[in-house]
């Protein structure tokens, strides 16, 4: 939902008045009559710790990817012949 895509917006609005019509109790049907009165500690902890679970991992994986990037653009303006478990020429 940070996306700036429309229909994930649109997806958790249907998917939040589906549960709450239906009477499932999943988490944004739980969260949401709390926030519409007051901001309670627990909602807060409950909703920095779901933000954490998506935006740890994530973050993680673009440095992941950041270091194998750069390591491979390293690699190959180094050559063929420096790279790691090649027997070199010569």
């Amino acid at each position: 939902m940070l996306r700036d895509d429309p229909d994930s917006v649109l997806q958790f609005v249907n998917e939040l008045i589906i549960s709450l019509f239906l009477g499932v109790r999943t988490l944004p049907t739980v969260i949401w009559p709390q926030v519409r009165h007051a901001v309670r500690p627990d909602i807060a902890a409950a909703s920095t710790i779901l933000l954490l679970l998506g935006v740890v991992p994530a973050g993680l994986a673009v440095l992941a990817w950041a270091r194998l990037s750069t390591r491979r653009s390293f690699l190959a303006r180094a050559g063929s012949d420096t790279a790691p478990g090649r027997a070199r020429n010569g």
